[in-house]
């Protein structure tokens, strides 16, 4: 499976209407005084993000990516956390997922095995397991 880019999010085909719709629905976060509205690389997290990337952003040591995760794993590398966080909300529009059961997710990337999430790696539990017994 190959890894979609930060410049693949937005498909060149003629798919505009459908790409124009999803737009519309999206928009920035609402943001109060407390917390800055883009993330250090300048990101401004979509209405319908799920956990705080802008935060996630702040706190990476310059190695550290996020990846966005559907049924068929991990099909967007970065990293940032708010532009991959946007690349699942808009892959959850697209597949018209319903807001309490997303089709697609974000998390950090596991640093030992490539396109798993950090916290639910089947390798680093696989490695786990065969360690326990």
């Amino acid at each position: 499976m190959s890894k979609t880019t930060h410049k693949d999010i937005v498909p060149a085909t003629d798919e505009a209407a459908k790409v124009a719709d999803i737009e519309a629905r999206t928009r920035p976060l609402d943001t109060d005084e407390t917390r800055p509205a883009a993330c250090k690389h300048g990101h401004v997290p979509l209405t319908d993000t799920v956990g705080d990337p802008i935060a996630q952003c702040a706190n990476a040591d310059g190695r550290t990516e996020w990846g966005a995760f559907n049924t068929e794993g991990c099909f967007y590398v970065y990293d940032c956390a708010v532009d991959v966080s946007n690349a699942s909300v808009v892959e959850n529009l697209a597949a018209q997922s319903p807001p309490d059961d997303p089709e697609s997710t974000w998390s950090r990337i596991c640093p030992d095995h490539e396109g798993q999430p950090a916290d639910a790696c089947s390798e680093c539990d696989a490695d786990y397991q065969d360690h326990e017994q």
